[in-house]
């Protein structure tokens, strides 16, 4: 794994031949307007990327399986629009997600009697079955709360979040790092091959939720983990 870095910093090449689902999650200031279509000028920089750069075409019909050849499609790449605070900027995330450890992540509906330790347990029977197939070491989103489709998105902004930023809420952040070790101590290790290193990190986002829902998201995320943040604002862009 690490000589496949290296070899991919020295060359420019890709990490892993797949390039994964282009997931783009974006933070709007409360001013922030757009010239142009977003959706569209994203869609049209994922396409331009594939042809530019020799990037695999992932995207095909749901039905058909037909490929489309650009990595555009309908309702793909994946964009998610909230509010993010003040201003006229835009923070733009994408993480290219590999699809073998998004096909390892689950959601459920927990019942409330089941609490905080039917969501632990959930997690790592997630982890424990998912993770030799994802590619580890993992990185782990959880979501917790909301409803059946917010907290999938809760999921994946969790881990979206950079690697060691811990959540802002001291019971949350106490929470990852209980489920890091715990997680690390299944001992799956790097390509399941066993060791200590079964995730790299776990974040948790969370949300206020109904009173008879328990509601929790398990997004997976191999060891490559692509991820990259720009700053849009009227200047220009800044990666982050």
């Amino acid at each position: 794994m690490l000589d496949n870095a290296r070899l991919a910093r020295d060359t420019s090449a890709m990490l892993c031949q797949d390039n994964g689902i282009p997931v783009f999650l974006v933070g709007m200031g409360r001013e922030c307007t757009f010239s142009c279509d977003p959706v569209e000028a994203l869609s049209a920089g994922v396409e331009q990327a594939t042809k530019e750069h020799s990037i695999r075409p992932n995207c095909v019909d749901v039905l058909a399986r037909q490929n489309t050849g650009t990595n555009r499609g309908k309702g793909y790449p994946i964009v998610h629009f909230f509010i993010a605070g003040e201003g006229c900027g835009a923070r733009i995330t994408l993480l290219a997600k590999g699809s073998g450890s998004e096909q390892r992540s689950k959601l459920r509906m927990l019942d409330p009697i089941e609490g905080l330790e039917g969501a632990r347990a959930f997690i790592l029977r997630t982890v424990a079955e998912g993770a030799p197939l994802s590619c580890p070491p993992v990185v782990v989103g959880v979501g917790l709360g909301g409803s059946f489709e917010s907290v999938a998105l809760l999921s994946k902004k969790a881990l979206a979040r950079p690697l060691g930023e811990s959540s802002s809420v001291p019971e949350i952040a106490s929470l990852e790092r209980e489920l890091l070790e715990d997680i690390n101590s299944l001992g799956i290790g790097p390509m399941g091959l066993g060791g200590r290193s079964t995730a790299l990190w776990a974040s948790v986002e969370s949300a206020d939720t109904h009173i008879t829902c328990n509601p929790i998201s398990v997004n997976l995320g191999c060891w490559v983990h692509r991820r990259a943040t720009a700053d849009v604002t009227e200047e220009g862009f800044k990666a982050r």
